[in-house]
């Protein structure tokens, strides 16, 4: 009797020991990995919080805040989610552009934004869906409608185009505006 009994105790301190394992074992298994958002499987890279600076000749031409951004290495282009860009003008003042969306062409720092684009600078801003700016001329165009509202200005086009070395701006197609006297980029 001794000896079932034994034996008896050993089976249940064996039954045990084996659930506790299989228990151990199934709870340290890693789970499914989670499918990631479309956005990230096209990405080489996905960070949150981003900032990036475009410098020539030492000098910053612009800086871009970011939300999040994506990295594609064979697009060479990195995409920013509601990205915040101030461009450095010569004269010491700056440009402010806002967007849904800001695509950077990693190779050349030219931007295209894009979904409510909007351009500060001081007393007036102009509103688009969609603005590229080239890094090598420093022009901005549009060749979406745009408005241009200030103080001293109201106007409408069809397309633009903005220089900013010479901080000229060239309004093409259905110009209308009406503009004070006071009026001045």
């Amino acid at each position: 009797m001794k000896k079932t009994l034994k034996q008896m105790l050993i089976g249940v301190i064996l039954a045990a020991f084996g659930v506790i394992v299989a228990i151990f074992i199934v709870y340290r298994q890693t789970p499914e990995s989670a499918e990631l958002p479309s956005f990230q499987k096209a990405a080489d890279i996905s960070i949150a919080k981003v900032r990036q600076t475009a410098t020539r000749d030492g000098v910053q031409e612009w800086t871009l805040d970011a939300a999040s951004a994506r990295f594609t290495e064979t697009e060479k282009q990195a995409i920013f989610k509601t990205p915040e860009v101030t461009f450095f003008l010569e004269d010491g003042k700056s440009l402010y552009l806002t967007a849904k969306e800001g695509i950077v062409n990693t190779d050349s720092d030219n931007i295209e934004a894009k979904g409510q684009v909007v351009l500060k600078k001081e007393d007036y801003s102009l509103a688009t869906e969609q603005i590229k700016y080239e890094k090598g001329s420093r022009i901005f165009s549009a060749d979406a409608p745009i408005k241009v509202v200030g103080n001293e200005v109201s106007l409408s086009a069809d397309a633009m185009q903005f220089d900013l070395n010479s901080n000229r701006l060239f309004f093409k197609g259905n110009v209308k505006g009406v503009f004070n006297e006071k009026f001045s980029l």
